[in-house]
């Protein structure tokens, strides 16, 4: 397949690379779950990743999810960008739920906190974006924050989860790609579709 990679979370199992989901690896355990009703979600409260492993991904690369659900739970959600760089469960990811909207650096597993913003809404595109040391946050389209940062320099999109686990906070319509442009967002999906359908 070619970038931009795109999941509508038209399955349902784990993006763990089995089942319904086998262009995804999980860093962290089953950690992120999905299904056609409820979207993708963090399942098990624990923190970690799951990244789109069948295209390789260039270093400046954006990663995007639509808000589906904002709830009560405490459990973490939103799109992350380098993932699986060097040491295992590392990446950026800026996560969303009832009371935070986080931007986070994780290495090796160890959270590292590196802005916050205001928080989504239902519906809501968000986006995260890495070119060269800058990491910069977006709600449709619009710059909520920027950080510099030199940590992890390659790696692939995917999603970030935390917190508790739970179905409060969810997202749909991910998709990730060079940071430079590429295909719309529709044309992925359709791709997508017509190849689920086909095998």
């Amino acid at each position: 397949m070619a970038l931009p990679a795109t999941e509508i979370f038209d399955g349902d199992s784990y993006l763990n690379g089995v089942g319904d989901y086998p262009e995804w690896t999980a860093l962290g355990g089953d950690n992120i779950a999905a299904n056609t009703t409820t979207g993708c979600w963090s399942n098990n409260g624990v923190s970690g990743f799951s990244y789109w492993a069948n295209d390789t991904f260039p270093d400046d690369q954006y990663c995007q999810l639509v808000v589906k659900a904002i709830g009560a739970g405490s459990d973490e959600l939103g799109p992350a960008v380098r993932v699986g760089a060097g040491a295992a469960n590392t990446g950026y990811y800026v996560g969303w739920n009832n009371t935070n909207f986080k931007l986070y650096k994780k290495i090796a597993g160890t959270n590292t906190e590196l802005g916050s913003y205001t928080a989504p809404v239902a519906n809501d595109v968000v986006r995260i974006e890495a070119s060269g040391t800058t990491i910069t946050v977006k709600v449709n389209g619009a710059t909520v924050g920027s950080v510099t940062d030199s940590s992890i320099s390659s790696g692939s999109g995917g999603i970030g989860a935390g917190g508790s686990g739970g179905t409060s906070n969810t997202g749909k319509l991910w998709e990730a790609g060079e940071l430079s442009g590429g295909a719309a967002p529709a044309v992925g999906i359709i791709a997508r579709v017509v190849r689920r359908i086909a095998g």
